[in-house]
């Protein structure tokens, strides 16, 4: 049965099938924006609402002669409710009204908000065929993964899932020693690296295993799919190597559950040769003190942890307002912190537009300004959709200083950070630094009222954003994420 598919294709897009570019869109609006909406870094050349598809694995027909389409390089296209992403690595003459485009599905934009999110809510076990189309076989939905074919279905959470990473083989899953040890099995293809993680979807987080007689605690896959997919703990990007994940019930390992205590163990049986992999790294940056505050806490703060998630991040930041603001309530802090996961990720490595320019922290910390990232205004609003408040953006020097750091600070406050920065001779990324400058800075009033607050969350959050961040923005996500965050607010506090 032929259903009806929208469809577009691009051309000069800046995402490769090696995974070495990879955007990072905060929110699923963003990514919308970005492939549907014209901007410089992406060029829409065909758009068809009514797109009838025929069932074949990893092709597509569509209207018009092969030269129409000889500049296409990428994909999207929505099936059955769903929005899915792909490279496209070959367009074939047909006839004089038809082109059959060959992709294969990008799994990074196709699930990355599911990824982030920890919502996989289905598995698909797969089989790899030959790269060749008479191999393709028909898919189950018309459209799926290129070169894989469902083989079974079935509903997470029955038995142990296992999160499968076919890696390629210069990956190293940490960065804690100069020599990492790389899980890998015998028997495998010996051209890709095989990483097996037992996993609760449900809690976020891998399942404790033992192997080889040694006990492995779990871990939140947060940190590891930042770590797959290039995501470096300070906002920046590295290269991909991933080649692709999926989940399975049977990886060809026999295992048990052992429970001692209160933990229960997923316990390798089968005699493998392989070994474990640790996952990221933990920072270990030490900050300097400086500075001086009135409102009757330290104006000092040098907390420390690892940022590299965002549940991380918001413990820091519970850390840090706690010291400035000693009366500071678990339901003040989440209205400021559900502001700053909807600007930021609660993120101090942050400049307006990252994903957009190729992530020019440098350059940013040095003067974030339209002229010094883009040459002009005009370049910088043409980034946008919707018309931006100019005026808002001007500093005293007359160029246009936009949004930086975890409250993205614009114009003359974003100004007066950086100078702020550099009388405390720290880097304008720094955590500790840019809640010191919201402490003393013309809004300081405000922050300080609305961290020791004892209204609700969800006040608080429209509190702040329409006092603090003077804007009328995104409340319904502000609201949710302040309210998502508090008991993790209030388990950081209860630990004094």
């Amino acid at each position: 049965m032929q259903e009806s598919t929208k469809i577009w294709l691009y051309a000069k897009s800046p995402f490769k099938n090696d995974y070495a570019n990879v955007i990072n869109f905060e929110t699923k609006e963003a990514m919308e924006d970005f492939f549907t909406k014209k901007n410089p870094h992406i060029e829409i050349v065909y758009e068809y609402d009514k797109f009838q598809y025929t069932q074949r694995n990893g092709s597509i027909v569509v209207s018009g002669r092969v030269e129409k389409y000889e500049n296409v390089t990428y994909m999207r296209f929505i099936n059955n409710g769903r929005t899915y992403y792909a490279f496209v690595f070959d367009v074939l003459y047909i006839n004089e009204d038809a082109t059959r485009i060959i992709y294969e599905v990008d799994v990074w934009n196709t699930y990355q908000h599911e990824l982030k999110a920890l919502n996989v809510i289905g598995q698909v076990e797969q089989q790899t065929l030959p790269n060749e189309l008479w191999a393709l076989k028909d898919s189950q939905q018309g459209f799926s993964v290129g070169t894989k074919y469902a083989t079974r279905a079935g509903e997470v959470g029955i038995d142990t899932e296992w999160l499968v990473v076919v890696a390629k083989p210069t990956i190293k899953m940490t960065t804690k020693a100069n020599r990492p040890v790389n899980m890998s099995y015998s028997g495998m293809q010996k051209t890709f690296k095989y990483f097996f993680i037992p996993v609760n979807l449900k809690s976020g987080a891998s399942k404790p295993f033992i192997f080889q007689g040694k006990k492995y605690d779990s871990f939140y896959l947060e940190n590891l799919y930042k770590h797959l997919f290039g995501l470096n703990q300070d906002g920046s990007s590295t290269v991909n190597q991933i080649v692709n994940m999926y989940l399975s019930r049977d990886i060809g390992v026999k295992y048990k559950e052992t429970t001692e205590g209160d933990k229960t163990y997923i316990e390798i049986l089968s005699n493998i040769t392989g070994s474990v992999a640790e996952i990221g790294r933990k920072n270990s940056r030490n900050y300097r003190t400086s500075g001086s505050s009135s409102s009757g806490g330290s104006g000092n703060t040098n907390e420390e942890g690892d940022t590299s998630t965002e549940e991380n991040r918001v413990r820091l930041v519970t850390r840090i307002i706690k010291k400035l603001v000693p009366d500071a309530t678990a339901e003040g802090i989440a209205g400021i912190i559900g502001n700053f996961s909807a600007e930021s990720n609660v993120t101090a490595k942050k400049y307006e537009a990252d994903y957009a320019t190729g992530y020019e922290y440098e350059k940013m910390e040095a003067e974030p300004t339209a002229e010094n990232l883009m040459g002009s205004w005009g370049a910088f609003a043409s980034l946008y959709s919707i018309s931006l408040n100019e005026a808002g953006y001007r500093g005293s020097d007359g160029n246009h200083w936009i949004g930086i750091g975890i409250g993205q600070w614009t114009g003359p406050r974003a100004e007066e950070l950086l100078n702020f920065a550099h009388a405390q001779g720290k880097s304008l990324w720094d955590f500790n630094l840019q809640f010191q400058f919201m402490n003393q800075e013309s809004r300081a009033d405000t922050f300080r009222r609305v961290a020791s607050s004892t209204a609700s969350a969800s006040a608080n959050a429209s509190d702040f954003m329409n006092n603090w961040e003077g804007v009328a923005y995104k409340e319904g996500e502000r609201i949710a994420q302040a309210e998502a965050w508090l008991s993790t607010i209030q388990d950081e506090l209860q630990k004094g």
